[in-house]
């Protein structure tokens, strides 16, 4: 049993004389890909804030509330308060629930 010999040049390290050759490729950012106004965005744990409004209109009926989101393990970067809406037949489903603050 010998001594173990390393190279000289570091592992994962360009020697000096190789230049770096410049990819046809390029990587797009994640500029302007946070959720629109008015998309739809799944929630984890949710506790309602304000007692919800309903209203029934000519044009839909339209369901508002307040929320305040805790993190969960589905969802740890979620943390605040939300306004949720619903219109049309979405907001007759939501109030068949008939949510109350704090639950």
């Amino acid at each position: 049993m010998g001594r173990i010999e390393f190279p000289s040049t570091p592992i994962n390290t360009i020697p000096q004389e190789q230049e770096l050759t410049t990819s046809p490729y390029s990587q797009l950012t994640l500029e302007g890909t946070e959720d629109e106004p008015g998309s739809e965005i799944e929630l984890g744990y949710c506790i309602v804030s304000t007692q919800p409004t309903y209203k029934k209109r000519r044009k839909g009926n339209e369901w508002h509330s307040t929320i305040h989101v805790q993190p969960d393990l589905l969802h740890p970067d979620q943390e605040g308060d939300y306004e949720v809406h619903a219109t049309g037949s979405l907001a007759d489903l939501t109030h068949k629930h008939h949510l109350k603050p704090g639950w």
